[in-house]
């Protein structure tokens, strides 16, 4: 088939359109009930509450422009709000698990080093409404709790939408439920592990320094005749 010249001007003038549109997906940005009472499942009153602070300060705000991954065609790009969708959830999974309480002597410090986020729409989707069947996550930081310091990266990929998520959006949004629970974890496993070795530095600072310990009282390292 022959397509005459209005024609083609027509569909190059529709293709360059396309390409210069955003997409605005309806994304959620609540963290699922599953991943919810898995982070209530993680609390402990001797755990918190703490005070919670980004680095940068924009990141719960962050919304990214980009592409589909691996997408072949003119669907427009469509705005991917990571920082947004990551950090309230994290913020959500840490409340539940630990407490958050801006007035809170403990400060959990968050600084992000990276977060991508990655997609595909589904097959057949060119001018209809858009649907994301892939999605995938990375989330990288440094979490500093009261002068304990420790660095992280976590991964989530999703091929399909569960129950309880939207058709559009499903597959990313529970990549970042799954690292708003990952981070949960984290953090309740480090503030235990800083809060264990307050107590001992403590206990150090507290003895006579004239009292000999037993060494069965002792860490490994301070064991008579133990070698590193």
């Amino acid at each position: 088939m022959i397509i005459k010249t209005p024609t083609k001007i027509v569909l190059i003038a529709c293709a360059v359109l396309l390409a210069g549109c955003t997409t605005n997906l309806p994304f959620s940005h609540r963290l699922a009930s599953s991943e919810l009472v898995e982070a209530g499942s993680l609390s402990s009153a001797k755990l918190g509450p703490v005070s919670l602070e980004w680095f940068p300060v924009d990141f719960p705000n962050r919304e990214d422009v980009q592409s589909a991954s691996g997408f072949l065609g003119w669907w427009p790009k469509a705005r991917i709000p990571t920082g947004i969708g990551l950090a309230r959830r994290i913020e959500k999974a840490l409340d539940t698990a630990v407490g958050i309480e801006s007035r809170s002597k403990s400060a959990l410090q968050i600084a992000v080093l990276g977060a991508v986020s990655k997609f595909e729409f589904a097959p057949g989707m060119f001018l209809s409404i858009p649907e994301i069947d892939y999605g995938w996550c990375s989330f990288e930081a440094e979490f500093v709790y009261d002068g304990y310091r420790w660095r992280q990266a976590f991964v989530s990929e999703e091929k399909n939408a569960s129950s309880g998520y939207s058709r559009q959006t499903g597959p990313l949004e529970k990549a970042w439920d799954n690292i708003a629970l990952q981070v949960a974890k984290s953090v309740v496993n480090n503030i235990e592990k800083a809060k264990e070795a307050r107590k001992y530095e403590d206990s150090k600072l507290s003895r006579p320094t004239d009292m000999k310990v037993p060494d069965d009282q002792k860490p490994v390292a301070e064991k008579t005749g133990t070698k590193n």
